[in-house]
This record gives C-alpha cells, structure tokens and sequence, in this order.
C-alpha cells in the first residue's frame, strides 16, 4: 500500500511539474490562458456578477520551487479560480436547526473520495435557511476545499444546488467553458499541493488557513490542451495504480484468510500430529490445579469463585482425545492489581498495541512508581493482554520484557506452568477467541466486556508438548504466508 501511495504521489508531482507528457509547440503558451481568464474576470467584475478582489502579489522568483515548461506560468490560486467562503454570519445555521431533506449543507464529513456524497452524515437547509445566505453556496461543479481541520480534503459538487459549512471554501471557474477543474483536481492531489499547505498553515492543534492565504497557493499552469492531455495520461496511469492496490488488497485478505485457518486448524488440533508420549492434557490440568491450591495456600494469588463445568452445547467444534476443554480462567491467573516492583514502568496503553500484528510498539510511555495513574496492572514477560475495551480491534499482545504497566483497560492473562504462554497468544489471537468474546460486548459508543465473560471462555487445552510444537508449526506456517 506504502508503494503505491508513493507511486501515486511521483506521478501526480510530476504531472504539475510538466515532465509527464511532452510539450507541442502547436498548443500555444499558458499566459495566452491566463490573459483570456483575467479578461473574463474583468468582464464578470463590470457586470457586477462577482465582486472585486484585492490585487494578489506578483510571484517572486524565490518563490518558485520548481521549473515548469517555458509554455507554462506561475500563477496564484486567486487569480484564476474564484476563492468564495461560507456565510460566517448572523444566518449560519446552528446544526440543531438543520434537516434531513432540502438543500445540501457540506461538511468534510461529506466528502469522500474527491467527490461531495449524500451520506448519513449530510445534513440540509430549507429553503429559508438557504435564501437567507449571503454567501458559500454552491452550484453544481464547483470544487469544495476543506481549510480547517482536514486540510486539503476535496471534491466535486455534483448536486445543482447547496451550501459550504464555515470549514470549507468554494473554488469556483471564472470561465466553465474552459475547463481547468479537471487539472485543478490533480493538483489538489499532488505533493506539492501539501506543501503549500504546511506553508501557510497556521500550526496550531486545529489545523487552520485563512481563505485569502488559500488565494495565494502558487500553481503551475499549463495551456488548456496539454492540461486535458495531463488529465487523461493521469487518469489511465492512476487506475492502473488502482488496480495494483487491489490487487494487493486481495493478496493481504487472502493471507489473512490463511492466517485465521492456520489458526483455527492449530486449535483444533489438526496441525501437528499427536503423540502418545506427550500424555493426556486431564493430566496437565490436573498439574494446573494444584499449582493453582498451593498458589492460593502460599496468599500468592486470590482463592476465586468456582467456574461452572462445561456444557457439551458449548463446545464448539471436536478436538483431539488427548486434549481437554477448560475454561480460560481455569488456567491462567488473573492480574487486576499488583503492587509495583520497581521504580519506572513501561506504560502499555491501547495505543501501544499495533492491532494489525498484536504487537505492542516501541517506543513506550514510561511511568514512575508513584506516579498518579488508574494503570495497575503490572505485568511480568509471557502475560498475554487482551482488550476489555473495543476488543473487536484485536488489541491482543504478548508481554515480551518484565517491567511494564498496563492500563485498565486489559485483561492481563498470566498462564500457569503447564499452559504455554506462546500458545495462549496465538490462541488468543484466533477467530474462535475474538467473535467469541466479541459476542458478549456490551455499550453503543465504546463496546466492552467483563472479567467473568473472558474468564467462562471455553478454550481447548492440549499436552505441554504439543502446545510446543503448535507454536513452531505456526511459526513456520505465518512465515511461509507473509512471504507469499
């Protein structure tokens, strides 16, 4: 995906530089362009059509980053695209006064892919809200800029009528019949576009820029015919780029397909063989419990509430005669609250977890011992955290270093000796695991589960030995898939 943004990003930057197609003498120079546009302009100014703006600054050659064609010329934004902002008065409409139906009120929420949608997220003026604008309304082609927040977002309007929210402006043609809002697009997409966007904004926490500091972006203008030979050589360039991305879209979702069978057919135990010498996991749980009562006689861990035995209606798929199934918390200790062993933690919280490979990121957040925080659940290497908050995202990671903290936000899973920690992850990391807790989320705004709910999961318990070479298997199996 990397690859291809950068391609993108190559292709679009060259574009605006001229070095895309060639240049034809018969195509003419773009100040010819640029003296018909200002003519319009003038023309729309007398028949008091728009109004007349403050003459924009001539264009430094300092301020040039770039050569362009000898055919081509730097322009400012301002002076061949109309620059028009919302209605910032006493008639901008509150959003608890807008509706449903009517004529479309755009938000960058309504942007997507380079084009204004009608999606849940548009709302409408009637009809009195929209006559009483006195500015920012839209008509149907005009392109739509966000200037605060998402900066740089865009698109077409494709509807006939509607109006901009205060985060946007309007770039709007001087002259329709000419057509430069299909090159206009592409420069809104090119890297250098960006620049000029870093260049005036203002570097606040709300990324912010003033319409008339938009008005001054410099674009590379080239003659009308070399910009529709631009757009059509861009158009058939970046669908094949299109396709390679999907492309590698399908080969990702094919390997994670791969990933979850090797996943589920490890749990199932038909990954590895079985070997009568590993024993019978009955005995291993066995092992387990009695760990678990001298743990409990020694005050090392808490005396819990039994778990109810399984129930076959539970039992979700056959697993092999040598192995069990248990509860979760039959097996692994649960960390709700340690006393802190040292004087400085590593700090696991949500955002350290890499949910795309179950990792948990470097660098982290570091924590003193008496530091104010609701973190404390104290880790040790081989826990296993699983997200109690919005676990759908598969925050799941193997603690790989003793010395880390993690938020309350984790059920921290410590195996007991006769359960592999790096077989708890990568069965913690399945399919069967996930939508199994999944299903017990509760809360609209930020899904989450409980202690009792991960601590009942039933989950298949194989023999030491072969949990051992489960994990080497799968090791082998990842490795091979990534390489695909």
């Amino acid at each position: 995906m990397a690859d291809t943004t950068a391609l993108r990003n190559k292709i679009l930057q060259l574009a605006i530089e001229g070095k895309l197609v060639e240049q034809r003498a018969e195509e003419g120079d773009a100040r010819a362009l640029l003296d018909e546009i200002k003519a319009e302009k003038a023309q729309l100014i007398a028949e008091k059509k728009i109004k007349k703006d403050k003459p924009l600054a001539p264009i430094e050659d300092s301020e040039m980053p770039f050569d362009i064609p000898d055919s081509w010329v730097w322009v400012r934004l301002g002076e061949i695209f109309q620059i028009i902002n919302g209605d910032r008065g006493k008639n901008y409409p509150a959003k608890s006064t807008l509706h449903k139906e009517g004529f479309p009120f755009i938000s960058a929420k309504n942007l997507q892919n380079n084009i204004v949608v009608k999606n849940d997220d548009l709302l409408c003026l009637d009809e009195i809200q929209y006559n009483k604008l006195g500015n920012g309304k839209l008509v149907k082609g005009d392109m739509v800029v966000c200037i605060r927040g998402s900066l740089g977002k865009h698109g077409i309007f494709p509807f006939e009528k509607g109006a901009i929210a205060s985060s946007l402006v309007i770039v709007r043609e001087y002259v329709s019949t000419i057509g430069l809002k299909d090159y206009l697009g592409y420069y809104l997409d090119a890297p250098f576009f960006f620049e000029e966007i870093h260049r005036y904004d203002n570097g606040t926490a709300q990324p912010n820029l003033a319409a008339e500091n938009f008005k001054n972006f410099l674009i590379p203008l080239p003659p009308l015919s070399e910009q529709t030979r631009i757009v059509t050589k861009l158009e058939t360039m970046l669908t094949e780029i299109d396709g390679i991305e999907q492309g590698r879209k399908n080969i990702e979702a094919l390997k994670d397909k791969l990933r979850n069978k090797a996943l589920q057919l490890a749990i199932e135990g038909k990954l590895v063989e079985q070997r009568a010498e590993e024993g019978d996991a009955r005995a291993l749980l066995d092992e387990i419990k009695a760990e678990k009562a001298q743990l409990i006689a020694e005050k090392k861990i808490k005396k819990d509430k039994p778990l109810a035995p399984i129930d076959d209606s539970e039992i979700p798929f056959d697993i092999p005669d040598s192995w069990v199934w248990v509860r979760l918390g039959e097996v692994c200790d649960k960390m709700i609250s340690t006393k802190p062993t040292g004087e400085y933690f590593k700090y696991i919280d949500i955002d350290a977890i890499d949910n795309k490979i179950c990792k948990i990121r470097e660098p982290k957040k570091t924590l003193t011992k008496n530091a104010p925080s609701r973190a404390t659940r104290h880790t040790q290497k081989g826990d296993v955290l699983f997200s109690m908050v919005r676990p759908y995202l598969k925050n799941i990671a193997l603690v790989e270093e003793d010395g880390c903290i993690a938020s309350t936000g984790f059920y921290v899973c410590r195996p007991f000796d006769g359960l592999s920690s790096l077989f708890l992850f990568e069965l913690m990391t399945s399919e069967y695991v996930v939508n199994g807790l999944n299903k017990f989320m509760k809360g609209d705004n930020s899904p989450s589960i409980n202690n009792v709910d991960i601590e009942n999961l039933p989950i298949p318990l194989p023999p030491l030995g072969e949990q051992k070479r489960i994990v080497e298997k799968l090791d082998e199996v990842m490795a091979e898939i990534d390489n695909l």
